[in-house]
């Protein structure tokens, strides 16, 4: 079932910018990308890049959400890095605390919940 058969949207169509250019709706903004990927994926030396897929085109174009999400190596982005990212600047201090959550062991919870019965048993009480 492809993206647009889906009906997502509630909100009627509103211009979209993207990557510098404005669209008329998210549909015309895929529509253009897909064009765009289309005539890439024609382009040999763009299948010669390490971690291309095999598959058909149209398996591509249809997994697709360019220029956000490709199933290939996706060529818009350097131009997001460039509108989005900021430089690097070692003299700029940088520090995150690490993730941490308290664990709970327990035979009831949703990941042991969903396990068939014979698999429950081995889990420690």
């Amino acid at each position: 079932m492809s993206q647009s058969n889906l009906n997502l949207s509630s909100k009627p169509a509103a211009p979209v910018e993207c990557l510098g250019e404005t669209f008329a709706s998210e549909d015309a903004r895929r529509e253009h990308y897909l064009k765009v990927l289309a005539q890439k994926l024609k382009e040999p030396d763009f299948r010669k890049i390490e971690g291309f897929p095999i598959g058909k085109d149209e398996d591509i174009l249809e997994l697709s959400d360019p220029p956000y999400y490709t199933a290939c190596p996706n060529p818009w982005l350097g131009e997001f890095i460039k509108g989005y990212g900021t430089p690097y600047d070692p003299k700029q201090p940088y520090h995150r605390e690490p993730f941490e959550s308290d664990l709970e062991e327990s035979r009831n919870n949703d990941f042991v919940n969903a396990l068939p019965t014979q698999l429950k048993r081995r889990i420690k009480p």
